[in-house]
């Protein structure tokens, strides 16, 4: 087998490498939760459990609706396996549009490939966000179809393409929260202006699909009653919360190591193009980078000037980056694209030893972070016929409560505690008055409780 890379076969190169990235999505879903994926986990199963698929969940929830979906055709024996298996088809599909995006604008040979494989193996999405059961790689997916539509409908004047913006915009919204909007809006402006196609959005059939913009939240609010009330409050709180009791000397470190975490987050084609970039000053006067440039600061710099975003806030904007990345590569030579080919295979590999190894020696080697002992060990507690709350809202609480569901999953799941409950067994992240201590369990540094109320 000859695996020398020519110019000949490079096309082959990049097919494989598509293949081996979308495999390799789905090698570290079998380990137990990381963060916050257990709070999805346990809505997800109080919504199978009651059917309520509308008030279980305090968001937008269509990312529980497809893992429903999910979990309702394949029936899996694992409640990880819905929720990130979602996200990696979400992730395909980003990877799909980035592929259409830079075959149709780009227009450069095997620019549609590239563009598809450069974001599958970003960093980000292959070893994170990409596959971990959060909605955040569902709302990249829609906020990014979206908009790549939106600058499809405007450089080729096609009505289609703005009626599916703003159909994918409605799920974003669904997905997640009303900062989908932003997205939409900033790109509409920006490809309005670069391709001066102001009268073609102004078309009254254009006008009439943008009143469709609403529809997600006026049937989010009548169904969930205070929902879209909630969720503006919510995205208020969030952003006021990020701009509140600001450290100057944190604040400093952020505006510094924001944007240089966010560039190693893109590896390994982002390193490579720094190392080519530093040998030849690539071309930005094309108005097409500067459009896509425009997009990528817009809506990045209010995350960076705010002092609490963190890389997960930005999770959406990968995917106009590696649109960049993908540009900036396809104008170097064949020894640039070698030299990304090369850095990609090397870092799918890498994700082996990640997938099958790593991330498991140290969710379960390590005691500290195994969930499901502690699960079983307060069951052994309580006995079989206790009754259990969840007092934690921490991602350690919630993820006790999913395997304990999981577990005994023909009994009723674990609510929330009350004030009418007595009698009961809590999972607590501290004491409350009148309990008294059962057990502690101490995950990810913190000590967590097992409490008995009479």
């Amino acid at each position: 087998m000859n695996l020398s890379i020519t110019e000949a076969n490079i096309r082959s190169f990049y097919l494989g490498l598509i293949v081996l990235a979308m495999v390799f999505m789905f090698l570290p879903i079998h380990i137990q939760f990381i963060g916050e994926e257990s709070v999805y986990a346990v809505y997800l199963q109080n919504m199978l459990q009651t059917d309520d698929y509308i008030n279980a969940f305090y968001r937008p929830p269509l990312f529980l609706w497809v893992g429903i979906g999910l979990e309702k055709v394949f029936n899996f024996h694992s409640i990880e396996l819905p929720l990130r298996i979602a996200s990696i088809l979400s992730s395909l599909c980003a990877a799909f549009f980035a592929g259409l995006f830079a075959h149709k604008v780009f227009q450069k040979q095997h620019a549609g490939i590239i563009g598809a494989l450069v974001f599958l193996t970003l960093g980000e999405i292959q070893f994170w966000y990409g596959w971990l059961g959060y909605a955040d790689a569902m709302f990249l997916f829609f906020i990014f179809s979206s908009t790549v539509c939106i600058w499809l409908a405007a450089q080729f004047k096609k009505v289609h393409w703005y009626a599916l913006a703003v159909i994918l915009i409605n799920l974003a919204f669904l997905t997640k929260a009303l900062t989908a909007y932003a997205f939409f809006f900033s790109t509409l402006l920006i490809v309005a202006y670069g391709f001066q196609s102001w009268r073609f959005f102004l078309r009254p059939i254009n006008i009439l699909l943008s009143t469709g913009i609403i529809i997600a939240p006026f049937f989010w609010a009548s169904m969930h009653g205070s929902g879209a009330s909630s969720t503006s409050s919510s995205l208020i709180h969030d952003i006021a919360m990020r701009f509140t009791s600001i450290d100057l000397l944190h604040y400093l470190k952020h505006l510094i190591t924001f944007p240089i975490e966010f560039i190693a987050r893109m590896a390994p084609v982002s390193i490579v193009l720094i190392y080519f970039m530093m040998k030849q000053k690539p071309n930005v006067e094309s108005n097409i980078i500067r459009m896509i440039g425009a997009i990528f600061i817009i809506n990045y710099l209010p995350y960076w000037l705010a002092p609490f975003s963190n890389m997960r806030h930005v999770v959406p904007l990968y995917a106009w980056a590696s649109l960049a990345l993908t540009y900036f590569l396809l104008q170097y030579n064949f020894k640039a694209q070698k030299a990304a080919v090369i850095a990609i295979a090397i870092v799918l590999f890498l994700k082996i030893p990640f997938s099958l190894w790593g991330l498991p020696f140290l969710k379960e080697k390590d005691a500290s972070q195994d969930f499901k002992p502690a699960a079983i060990d307060i069951l052994k507690q309580v006995g079989n016929h206790a009754t259990i709350r969840q007092s934690s809202v921490s991602f350690v609480g919630f993820a006790l409560t999913a395997y304990i569901n999981e577990i005994q999953s023909s009994k009723e799941n674990i609510h929330f505690l009350n004030s009418n409950d007595h009698h009961v067994y809590i999972i607590a992240h501290d004491p409350l008055k009148g309990a008294s201590i059962i057990k502690t369990y101490t995950l990810f540094g913190d000590i967590n409780y097992l409490l008995y109320l009479k």
